[in-house]
């Protein structure tokens, strides 16, 4: 009985990765773990993903933001899904490439802070993780929990919808403060 010898996987670590990405360790554990960069591992309690990837992801365009041409959007900043014992609407909360389209969306589109939500009616909701899109959905109603919390009612994009073609496939440069962004707001 012969046996074939697998090549050894070629890794880059967190620190790797977060030097090529410019992003700081802590962010670039979240864009590994939650499937963005496909396959991870952890090797001796260490992080890793296969080698390559981030070098390909740092050619990402970023979006330029321009009061004239950027399309309406609540950008929101997620986090790697995990398990929402507390919400009995949804599995996860956050993102993962592995979660169904539905999951995807039911993991990012609540629980919200945001002020005037009727005006995000018919606008973009856009999740990034480290700056890159990793989802787009049209907002299509909402409810509210308690004053300034929001969940969405969202549904896919079409495929040739322009306004979202602005944000996917993209990267946002990083912006500090909260977790949401008021994008292309008059």
């Amino acid at each position: 009985m012969s046996s074939a010898l697998q090549a050894p996987v070629e890794l880059d670590g967190l620190g790797t990765i977060s030097e090529v990405l410019g992003l700081e360790r802590t962010t670039a554990s979240d864009l590994v773990q939650s499937g963005f960069l496909g396959e991870w591992f952890t090797v001796d309690g260490r992080l890793a993903a296969h080698a390559g990837i981030a070098q390909q992801l740092a050619q990402v365009p970023d979006f330029t933001v321009s009061e004239d041409t950027t399309p309406r959007a609540l950008v929101v900043k997620v986090r790697p899904a995990r398990q929402d014992d507390d919400d009995q609407d949804r599995e996860y909360m956050g993102w993962h490439a592995r979660l169904s389209p539905a999951q995807q969306a039911d993991g990012v589109r609540g629980w919200w802070n945001v002020r005037d939500v009727d005006s995000w009616d018919g606008a973009l909701l856009v999740a990034t993780i480290a700056g890159f899109v990793v989802g787009v959905w049209r907002i299509n109603g909402h409810e509210t929990v308690t004053g300034t919390r929001h969940r969405f009612e969202v549904e896919p994009v079409s495929s040739d919808d322009e306004e979202a073609a602005f944000y996917l496939g993209h990267r946002m440069p990083p912006v500090r403060g909260g977790v949401t962004l008021r994008l292309g707001v008059e």
